[in-house]
């Protein structure tokens, strides 16, 4: 009876050999792990069973959960480990498009942590679709691609011109400086103490990190005497701030310096979501801004596996992609002239 009920159920959509299955097992309650899996249900149990993982790795399966959830609530429809296809994950692809509103790097994200519970669900000996592991997602957007914030040596001058109109502001500015100039994730930034901060010789100021991310240690070097000023001062070092303040105090802070350039690009909306917008670039600017602003200033000045090893990139290919550049062997040619 409940499965003739759902089969005359209007609200019910499409039938499908999953959907179907689900209703049975619904009915039962109960969920046979031995012959069928759903990404969502070996995500949560994957979880529960990796307490090492990072923290922006669990982040990434979270997000993933929640979209998942949000898709089968609406559609109906449970991605099965046995049966999921090209055809699923396309119809997968255009709800995250229209209906949430999700950018290309987004989605491209949670393509990524699938494509990789499936492996990991392929290794446990789970029975999964093989076509499916090999299903490919655009990796960028255009506009995207084509918008990535860099702070140029004029807008940098203009920060280290200004005098904020508060402390809060005055503070955020601080993180920011020393940001662009040691090229890190905003996070690791916002984890530095007056302890990371070594005094080295003729003016120079290494700064010790640990990468959250990939768990490298770096060291970088600042030399401008406005920002040395602010490491070596524990007075003046900046207080600690959430991720959150800092990324409204610094927009903040940009317009101040009037970093006002009309761009388009993606900014996020009172709900979080990615949306197209055009606007003063202040409104663009986030903690991203400052690891791909010192790559880029520093890109064919000084030899591309140095700066990588600062930013912790591995592949250069990885690197280029990051700073929108394509590899160019002329400069290449030219840098290893000016050594000689």
């Amino acid at each position: 009876k409940h499965l003739i009920n759902k089969l005359n159920d209007t609200s019910s959509g499409l039938i499908t050999s999953s959907k179907i299955k689900q209703w049975i097992f619904d009915c039962f309650n109960r969920v046979s792990e031995d012959k069928i899996s759903s990404i969502y249900d070996f995500t949560r149990q994957f979880l529960e069973l990796s307490p090492d993982l990072k923290p922006n790795t669990v982040k990434g399966y979270k997000n993933l959960l929640v979209t998942l959830e949000q898709y089968e609530n609406t559609s109906g429809y449970k991605f099965y480990l046995e049966e999921i296809t090209r055809l699923d994950l396309e119809k997968l692809i255009n709800w995250m498009k229209k209906e949430k509103g999700l950018s290309q790097s987004t989605i491209s994200s949670h393509f990524k942590n699938i494509k990789s519970l499936l492996n990991k669900a392929y290794q446990s000996g789970i029975q999964i679709n093989p076509l499916a592991r090999e299903i490919k997602v655009a990796t960028k957007d255009v506009l995207e691609a084509e918008n990535k914030v860099v702070l140029n040596y004029d807008e940098y001058k203009k920060l280290k011109e200004l005098t904020p109109s508060n402390k809060m502001l005055e503070n955020a500015l601080k993180w920011l400086l020393i940001g662009l100039h040691i090229g890190q994730r905003g996070g690791d930034l916002l984890q530095l103490t007056h302890k990371n901060i070594r005094e080295g010789e003729k003016g120079l100021v290494f700064v010790d990190v640990v990468q959250e991310k990939t768990g490298e240690h770096i060291t970088a070097v600042v030399k401008d005497q406005n920002v040395t000023s602010i490491l070596l001062d524990p007075k003046k070092f900046p207080h600690p701030i959430s991720m959150q303040k800092f990324n409204n105090y610094i927009k903040l802070v940009c317009e101040e310096a009037g970093i006002v350039e009309t761009m388009e690009g993606y900014i996020r909306d009172s709900s979080n979501r990615k949306v197209f917008h055009k606007g003063p670039k202040y409104l663009f600017v986030t903690s991203h801004c400052m690891r791909r602003s010192f790559a880029t200033h520093y890109y064919s000045k000084i030899p591309t596996p140095t700066i990588m090893q600062i930013t912790g990139h591995k592949r250069e290919s990885t690197f280029l992609t990051y700073i929108n550049k394509q590899h160019n062997k002329d400069d290449n040619a030219k840098l290893f002239a000016s050594y000689l």
